[in-house]
Formats: C-alpha cells, structure tokens, sequence
C-alpha cells in the first residue's frame, strides 16, 4: 500500500478531474486495506450505477453500510464532486428528447 501526503492530495484530484476530464473523484482521508475498499466500492457502485443514485446518496449509504457492519471507518471515503452527479439509464437521453425506443418484441 502506498499512501498520498496530504498536500498531493488535491494535485491528485485536479489531475483527474482536469487533467483526465473525470466529472469528479472519490478518496479517502486515510491509507485503507482492500478490504474495506471492496466493501465500499461494491455498495457504492450497486446504488451509482445500478440503482442511479446520485454520487452524494451512493457514498452516503455505502458509508453507512460499512458502518452497520461495525466499521466507521467507512466514514473516511470522500467526494471530489459535484453532490447531485448521477449518470442516466441508456433510454434516458432519448426519451427525453422525444425519440422513443422501440418497443421490444
């Protein structure tokens, strides 16, 4: 494992978000064991891309989960994004311009 100081820590974030065009970055405060961050991601990612929960929910209830399973460090993961970031279903975009999909069958 290998930790970031501190004060690279927003070089690393401006990086992605300026460097890599990502909408946003999710961190954490401290250097975490992987499994911890399995616990996490898998959470998070269910209810972000699944569910389409926006990026502030997913992270919220991914915290609490690790936390229900007597974990707080769940409560070091961070965002670096705007709160209500969500990404939309495939049909999404077309429904809302008025180009419906077809039907299936």
């Amino acid at each position: 494992m290998f930790a970031v100081e501190p004060k690279y820590a927003l070089n690393l974030v401006d990086a992605f978000v300026g460097g890599a065009s990502a909408s946003g970055v999710i961190g954490t405060e401290i250097t975490v064991f992987e499994s911890l961050a399995t616990q996490f991601a898998d959470e998070f990612f269910t209810r972000f891309v699944d569910l389409y929960e926006p990026i502030r929910e997913a992270v919220r209830r991914a915290r609490l989960q690790v936390l229900t399973k007597g974990n707080p460090l769940g409560l070091i993961y961070i965002v670096y994004a705007a709160p209500r970031l969500h990404l939309l279903p495939e049909n999404a975009g077309r429904a809302a311009s008025g180009q419906a999909s077809a039907p299936a069958g």
